[in-house]
């Protein structure tokens, strides 16, 4: 990132934007990986209860719904203002949503609700999420100015704030679940933790870009998509001990936000 700023700033030095190639990456990388681990939330929710859990899938529901909607066609200045601020949008409530989590776990007290509660609060939280992302599709759809990038500009303040935000509320997230995996030993926290420093890097690095399709444009991507990967490579983790343990998934995951007591009990 920083070798690439370098040439962002001082030296320009190339270009590269297939229409379609960053669409892909995003729906691969991005989108299948964060509704897998939506899916896996909810899941676990269900079974257990744990409003972090419930964070957790409305954040990658986030993050997944707006790369799946930001991936359109980019030729016009327009139509790359929406798919930037809506990217942008469902990282920041993403990195929201994971933060709400991790303070979740210090507050959550009181008996857990019970089952068709849950299943009220996941339909109501998941449906939520949906709504905000349609609404920020259609906020900025017929705007004649540019809200969140201008080719000949660079980013405009709004879209500073909003993306700033997010790098701060993913970078908060990623110490919550690194200091989590210290405590309890956890290879899920572990990774979950690390994907989450990478997501907060790259948002970090795109946070830097004045070019779209520059050498730091693509650092900030590649971040994305390694973050994505490391959440995947968490959830596999759960699923390793989840058979060597012959035990439900989400009683695997479920069990790492247990407070030791409660779990002995």
């Amino acid at each position: 990132m920083i070798l690439c700023l370098y040439f962002e700033v001082a030296r320009p030095w190339f270009v590269f934007d297939p229409p379609l190639l960053a669409a892909l990456l995003n729906v691969v990388f991005l989108s299948l990986v964060s509704f897998y681990i939506a899916y896996i939330s909810a899941r676990t929710y269900l079974s257990s209860g744990k409003s972090m859990l419930l964070c957790m899938g409305c954040g990658a529901l986030a993050v997944g719904l707006a790369s799946l909607a930001a991936g359109g066609p980019t030729e016009s200045q327009c139509t790359l203002d929406l798919s930037i601020s809506i990217h942008n949008t469902g990282f920041f409530l993403g990195g929201l949503f994971h933060l709400a989590g991790a303070g979740s776990t210090l507050l959550e007290r009181g008996a857990e609700p019970g089952p068709d509660q849950r299943k009220r609060r996941l339909l109501f939280a998941y449906m939520g999420v949906v709504v905000l992302i349609l609404f920020s599709i259609l906020l900025n759809m017929d705007r004649s100015l540019p809200l969140f990038f201008n080719p000949l500009a660079g980013p405009t303040p709004i879209r500073q704030l909003v993306l700033g935000w997010a790098v701060v509320l993913f970078a908060l997230s990623s110490l919550f679940f690194l200091g989590a995996s210290y405590r309890l030993k956890a290879a899920f926290l572990y990774w979950y933790g690390l994907g989450l420093v990478l997501i907060a890097s790259g948002l970090l690095a795109l946070f830097l870009v004045f070019v779209i399709g520059s050498p730091l444009a693509w650092t900030g991507r590649i971040g994305l998509y390694l973050g994505g990967i490391y959440l995947l490579v968490a959830v596999s983790k759960a699923v390793i001990s989840a058979r060597s343990r012959n035990v439900p998934l989400d009683r695997v995951i479920a069990g790492l936000l247990h407070k030791p007591k409660a779990l002995f009990e």
